[in-house]
Parts: C-alpha cells; structure tokens; sequence
C-alpha cells in the first residue's frame, strides 16, 4: 500500500532528526514483503542489490494502473527504487498507465514494449537512460510525458511503432536521438525538439506519415539516413542552423511534393549552394526562417 507522507504528518511523528530527513526526501514509500528472492508492495515485484538499491522486475498480477513509489520500506530500512528491469513489463495486456518513480535512474531495454493498451507514460526528471526499445510497438500510446533534467540520449527504437502517438517534445538536455527512435509513428503530427540536439539518427522519424512540418534546432550537426524518409506529409522543415547540417543519404526522401526547407537569410546562400540539401530541395530553400 502506498504511503503519501506529507511535510505536515512527518513532523508530528516521534522519530529521531535523522530519520525525518531520509524519509522527506520520498514522494512515496511503499511498504513490502520478501518473498524468495524478490520483494513485493502487492502490485510490483522488486529485486534489491547489496547497496540497498530497488529494481522494479514487473507485476504481481494484471493491472491497468501503475504509480512506482519513490522508495521501498523493509526491515526498518528505506530503499531507493533506482532502475526498471529489461523486459519487466514486456507484452503486459491490461497496462494502460504508468508512472515511472521519480528516483528511477534506468529504464532498461524492452522494458514497457508490446504493451497493446499503454496509453500513457510519464518518465521523470531522475532518468538517466530509457533503453533499446523500450516503448516498441506500444500502439495505443497516446501521450508521453518525459521531464528530462539528467536524460541525454533518447535511444535505439525506443518509441518506434506507437502509431498513437501524436506529439512529442524531446526536453532539454537531449543531445542525440536514436536510429528508428520515433519511426513509424504514423499519428505523429507535432515534434519538438531542443537546442543543444545534436545528432538525429538513422530512420529516427522515417515513416511518421502525420509529421507536416518540423524545426530543427541550431545546433544540430548532423541527420542520419533516411531520417525523415517516408514522412509523406513532411511539407516545411524550418532549419534555424548556423551552417548546413552533416546529411546522410535518403535523409528527405518520399516527403510531400514541392517541400520547402525555410532558412535563416543570412545563411541563405550556403544552403543553396550545399549540394546534398539543393539535391531534396532545388530552388524551393528560402531565407524566411525565424525563432
């Protein structure tokens, strides 16, 4: 059972200074059981390491709703819930929501992939890595909430195949997104991506067939291949770099017809006369882009 601990109901109770400060610093502590080797709260089952770290191995049983607790309570210790295992909620029929605890540092491989009704995930600010395929083939995911803060790569297929998904804002601190990160994404009609990105990787929107228009940032360096292929409404992409990107092949294939890349004006020139970028766009590159 989840434990909500207020400020208020901490200070009341007859525990040593010490003890109020370690438990303040959780949103939620739920008590748990061992059982075997793993833990459990009655909904999640959890492994914990020798440092007194929780990770969350999946469900006790079917359930549309999941809110991870910030920490574990067992044998008068408080435990950090720092990581979801590979897999743990790979193919989970009846998941419909989740919340990622807001100590979790880890969401490893495959960890919520295949999940036919997830229409909702919040990823919070703690995160350090979301894993290979994490999000894959979710096709009812509807909305994704990422905080960011620690967060710098938004990796390999993580959200590739969730062809409910319809808009996206990658946070600040993301340098690089993925091959095949958001392929497939066929509901996809709003991207929003930061400055500081760096590097868009091989197929990362390809086939995101809602996608109309996009922005890059400025300090983007380079697009992978077939990044924004088969985009088939892709009909404006605002490029608010200093100096044309790094393109790999097939980057703006099979986008809408007569596709128009906006500029800033005084770097008009140079992208006119970039070979690789005058090859999608010929005389349709024009010096009207602004913040």
């Amino acid at each position: 059972m989840a434990l909500l601990l207020p400020l208020a109901v901490l200070t009341s109770c007859n525990k040593d200074d010490d003890e109020d400060d370690i438990v303040e610093e959780y949103a939620v502590i739920n008590d748990v059981e061992k059982s075997g080797d793993h833990y459990t709260d009655g909904v999640l089952r959890y492994s914990v390491n020798k440092n007194d770290e929780a990770t969350v191995l999946g469900l006790v049983s079917e359930t549309a709703e999941v809110k991870m607790p910030s920490a574990l309570r067992f044998g008068g210790k408080i435990i950090k819930v720092v990581a979801v295992e590979a897999s743990a909620f790979s193919g989970e029929n009846g998941l419909v929501s989740v919340k990622v605890g807001d100590k979790v540092k880890s969401i490893r491989d495959r960890a919520f992939c295949r999940c036919p009704n997830l229409r909702s995930a919040e990823i919070p600010e703690s995160v350090v890595s979301i894993g290979v395929s994490a999000f894959t083939n979710c096709e009812q995911l509807e909305t994704v909430e990422i905080e960011g803060g620690a967060l710098d790569a938004i990796g390999n297929g993580v959200f590739y195949g969730c062809k409910s998904l319809k808009e996206v804002t990658v946070p600040d601190g993301v340098t690089g997104i993925g091959t095949g990160a958001f392929s497939d994404c066929t509901a996809l009609s709003d991207v929003s991506l930061p400055i500081g990105l760096e590097t868009i990787g091989k197929g990362a929107f390809s086939g995101c067939t809602a996608l109309a228009q996009v922005k890059l940032p400025y300090g983007l360096l380079e697009i992978g291949d077939e990044a924004f292929s088969d985009c088939a409404a892709l009909a404006h992409i605002y490029d608010m770099a200093f100096v044309p990107q790094t393109l790999g092949r097939d980057v703006f294939t099979r986008i809408a017809p007569g596709a128009v890349l906006h500029v800033k004006k005084k770097y008009l020139k140079d992208y006119s006369e970039n070979e690789a970028f005058y090859s999608y766009f010929g005389k349709n590159i024009v010096g009207d882009a602004k913040e």
